[in-house]
């Protein structure tokens, strides 16, 4: 386990903990001896024991240094963000949806995209935790870009 350090950001990865979320980030705020103080969206703060944190969540750090690596190595095949079947035609399908249905609409329907892909990560086959989380990430910007502009 590499060291902890305030800000660094974890997934839960389980359903075992009556506290805890499974595909929820959590943030440390704070490093104990045993165990570390983490925040969740809403500001509620956890403390998590280290082992389990390293047995029960991801580590976005190294989920993220690993992707540079690979990034660096091997051209990704396949884009699970923006894949090519979503460009096809005039327009990106986001766009034609927010043509058709406006921008009140598909902020409903980024963050319960959002939602879905939280509820369901890890679980759909052949798909990694890291993929589902990237999706949600991208959704949930997509909404704060819409609500923004």
């Amino acid at each position: 386990m590499r060291g902890i350090k305030k800000g660094d950001k974890y997934l839960c990865k389980t359903s075992n903990f009556s506290n805890f979320i499974k595909g929820n980030i959590y943030e440390v705020v704070a490093i104990n001896i045993h165990s570390v103080a983490i925040v969740d969206a809403l500001g509620q703060i956890y403390y998590v024991f280290f082992e389990d944190l390293q047995e029960d969540f991801t580590d976005l750090q190294e989920v993220n240094d690993i992707e540079v690596k690979d990034a660096e190595m091997v051209t990704p095949k396949y884009d699970f963000i923006n894949p090519e079947h979503y460009k096809k035609g005039s327009k990106e399908v986001i766009d034609m949806m927010l043509d058709i249905w406006g921008v009140e609409k598909l902020i409903a329907h980024c963050e319960m995209c959002a939602f879905k892909y939280r509820m369901r990560i890890g679980n759909k086959p052949n798909q990694t935790i890291e993929n589902d989380l990237k999706k949600a990430v991208w959704y949930e910007n997509k909404a704060k870009e819409l609500k923004n502009n």
